[in-house]
C-alpha cells in the first residue's frame, strides 16, 4: 500500500505544485520590493471585497495611513461620506471586479489631486 503507480504519480504532481509555487514566489519577490520602495506614488492592491490587502511608502507618504492602520480596512476610507451614501466607492470596486480595473481622480479631503487605479485579479479562478 502507498507504493503503486498511482501514488507516485500523486507524488510528482505533489513536487509540480511546489516547484511552480517557489518559482512564482522567486519572480514575485523583487516585484513586490520594487513596489514597495516607490515613495512618490501610492500603490496598493485591493481584495475583491474591496479591503486593502497591500499598502507602500508612497502610500503611506500620501494617504497618512501607516499599513498597519489601514491593510485590512475597505477602500471606501479614501472617500467622502457623501461619496460612500452615494455608493461610489462600490461602483468602482464593481466595475474593477466586472472589467479587472478601474480608474477614479479627485480632490482628496486634503485638496491634494489623486488619481486611482484599481486593478482587481481573481486568484484561483
Amino acid at each position: 500500500m502507498g507504493h503503486g503507480p498511482e501514488d507516485r504519480g500523486a507524488g510528482l504532481q505533489e513536487e509540480g505544485r511546489l516547484l511552480s509555487e517557489t518559482h512564482w514566489h522567486q519572480r514575485e519577490e523583487p516585484f513586490r520590493l520594487f513596489i514597495e520602495s516607490v515613495q512618490d506614488y501610492a500603490m496598493f492592491m485591493l481584495e475583491p471585497n474591496g479591503r486593502v490587502a497591500t499598502w507602500n511608502a508612497g502610500a503611506e507618504r500620501t494617504k497618512g495611513y501607516k499599513a498597519s492602520e489601514i491593510i485590512g480596512q475597505h477602500f471606501s476610507r479614501f472617500y467622502s461620506e457623501e461619496d460612500v451614501r452615494d455608493g461610489h466607492p462600490q461602483r468602482l470596486l464593481d466595475l474593477a471586479l466586472e472589467e479587472g480595473r478601474a480608474e477614479d481622480e479627485g480632490l482628496a479631503g486634503s485638496k491634494r489631486w489623486f488619481k486611482i487605479l484599481g486593478a482587481c485579479d481573481h486568484y484561483g479562478d
